[in-house]
């Protein structure tokens, strides 16, 4: 999980949270634990993709492009350890129970 303080830091990266979303005028009309979670989602996707998928872009587009069929397990695998397969599965069953609107903001 992030702090609060990096939620909202991840969030004013560009681009804005506000302003990537056509869909975010519906967003004032969710529950606000609902917003809160989205925004979670998004900051956690931004960290990874700052962290582990920009430094190894180049990397990945030179494998891909010499075998279309290079799969990178290490980042399959650095993925599941930041919990992204288990995100929107409910507590109750082992996951992290985010809500299901916020999956069409961390895509």
């Amino acid at each position: 999980m992030l702090s609060c303080s990096e939620v909202t830091a991840r969030l004013k990266e560009f681009p804005k949270f506000e302003d990537m979303y056509l869909s975010l005028p519906y967003a004032p009309h969710m529950p606000a634990h609902m917003v809160k979670q989205t925004k979670e989602v998004v900051a956690i996707a931004r960290k990874f993709n700052k962290e582990v998928a920009r430094p190894r872009a180049v990397e990945l587009d030179r494998k891909t492009h010499e075998d279309p069929d290079y799969m990178p397990w290490e980042l399959v695998e650095l993925a599941n350890r930041w919990g992204f397969y288990t995100m929107w599965i409910p507590k109750m069953f082992g996951g992290k129970g985010y809500n299901m609107p916020s999956m069409s903001y961390f895509s």
